[in-house]
């Protein structure tokens, strides 16, 4: 008797699904037959909704284009703090529109300029590795400082790209973003003109180049003195030929390794010279490089889905409105 009402019970439970199964499947055949109604009842309205929608997409598609352009600097001089300011200041100036700053500036279409940034170009075998400009911090002590702090936080990938750490690197990237392609004249070489016009660093680099030069001139009289040294001390040698004993002559080797540390500074220091011609020293620039982003081209199949939304639902809440009515309607009446 029991096996018989649980073989029962289950085939109600299976019939009971069956019926919410075809239930289901005839509510969306019902939906999708109402939607061709509904498509069939408003088709004008709907063509003219994705023409509308198709049209200004492509026209936003084609002007809104974003180009960037990247310029490579190295601020000279301890100037690094300025930079990140003085960029942050324009960017400022950009977000408020203020175009009379612009073209005083030389930006004479600041309309067309979106942003400003900068950030630097991550390079820490050089950040350890390279002197101090100002020759108040050394080699050694850098590489402790470094290490140090990437040991006692156990997260070098924060170390290395916190603003502290950044801002010592050598090398940084400002990227100015427009709305339109632009000539190097129009937009870049303002900005720098800009980050190379402080009166205050222009003294400190005055005074740079003039040590520089004396310093460049100095390694080139010492590497000069030690050439005769090495020369007359050749011509002197007991065995009357050109070859140098080095064995036999320990100040020679000093000589020549006092020679050889002459030398890399002045290849450093000379490319030192180059970069100390400005403040914020351009090394390279791309310009005109097109920002993509995931809507990119896409805005001519966007418009019209979010106009057919609008107005579905639109409908959609009319319909629901009137039936509630009506339902209301119904029960004062009864």
């Amino acid at each position: 008797m029991t096996k018989q009402t649980e073989t029962t019970n289950h085939e109600i439970d299976i019939d009971a699904v069956s019926k919410k199964v075809k239930g289901f499947i005839s509510g969306i055949n019902d939906s999708f037959f109402d939607g061709i109604l509904f498509i069939k009842r408003y088709f004008i309205v709907v063509i003219a909704l994705i023409l509308v929608g198709g049209g200004y997409g492509f026209y936003t598609d084609k002007n809104s284009n974003l180009y960037q352009h990247s310029i490579i600097v190295t601020p000279n001089f301890g100037s690094v703090d300025y930079l990140y300011e003085q960029v942050k200041g324009l960017n400022g100036k950009v977000i408020q529109g203020d175009k009379k700053f612009l073209n005083e500036i030389g930006i004479s279409e600041g309309q067309y300029v979106a942003k400003i940034e900068i950030e630097p170009i991550v390079d820490i075998y050089n950040f350890i590795n390279e002197e101090n400009g100002l020759n108040i911090i050394s080699t050694e002590n850098v590489k402790y400082f470094t290490f140090r702090q990437i040991s006692d936080k156990r997260d070098m990938t924060e170390v290395l790209e916190e603003q502290a750490t950044a801002k010592n690197y050598k090398n940084h990237v400002i990227t100015i973003t427009t709305s339109q392609q632009a000539d190097k004249k129009t937009f870049v070489q303002p900005v720098l003109d800009y980050l190379n016009s402080s009166s205050y660093f222009k003294e400190i680099q005055t005074e740079a180049v003039k040590n520089l030069d004396i310093k460049i001139a100095e390694n080139d009289s010492m590497v000069k003195q030690s050439n005769e040294i090495l020369s007359h001390m050749s011509q002197n040698n007991g065995h009357g030929s050109n070859t140098v004993l080095l064995n036999e002559k320990t100040g020679l080797n000093d000589i020549l390794v006092i020679k050889d540390q002459l030398i890399r500074q002045q290849a450093a220091n000379k490319v030192k010279r180059i970069d100390y011609s400005s403040i914020i020293k351009e090394s390279a620039s791309m310009l005109n490089v097109k920002k993509i982003s995931i809507l990119s081209g896409k805005m001519k199949f966007i418009y019209p889905l979010v106009l057919l939304g609008l107005f579905f639902a639109i409908m959609s809440f009319r319909k629901y409105y009137t039936k509630q009515m009506n339902k209301r309607n119904a029960i004062v009446q009864d």
